[in-house]
């Protein structure tokens, strides 16, 4: 009698230590978390190529949030990124956001380089200051030209 007990005992704690954990899981991944409160900002950036929805959000290589969503603005064809991050980080007035690789074959992520002053950006504010995705494509194509980046006015040698 007492192994039955001590048996159901046991399979007892493992079965709400498993629903607990997948409770946690659960609430991490749909947002509701457990654990850090997120505050959303958002940049307005013009190609953020390799960027989507998911990629991370880092400050000096550490993870602090990721993008929540990615939207174009049909009026001034730029491309509205949100994020969410840890809410105990706030964000100078002046830090900027950029498109950023992990190396040349790695994955795109968004860094964000803090700025210096004692004025934050509020929550759901805009970060001011950005910087987009680099075309590395476009780079080598112009640098395989000598720098021409198309047709040039031959009109003054004419003459």
């Amino acid at each position: 009698m007492e192994k039955n007990y001590l048996e159901l005992t046991v399979g007892s704690i493992v079965l709400a230590a498993s629903l607990l954990f997948v409770t946690h899981i659960y609430a991490i991944r749909v947002g509701l978390g457990f654990s850090t409160q997120k505050h959303s900002y958002a940049a307005k950036f013009n190609n953020v190529e390799g960027i989507s929805v998911g990629s991370p959000v880092k400050i000096g290589g550490v993870k602090i949030g990721e993008v929540s969503d990615i939207n174009l603005d049909k009026e001034f064809f730029l491309v509205t990124v949100n994020i969410k991050i840890q809410s105990d980080l706030k964000n100078p007035r002046d830090s900027s956001i950029m498109v950023a690789s992990s190396g040349i074959f790695g994955g795109k992520y968004l860094e964000i380089k803090p700025g210096n002053q004692d004025d934050f950006i509020k929550e759901d504010g805009f970060f001011a200051s950005t910087q987009s995705s680099l075309n590395l494509e476009g780079l080598i194509s112009k640098f395989a030209s000598g720098g021409n980046s198309g047709p040039q006015n031959q009109s003054s040698k004419a003459n």
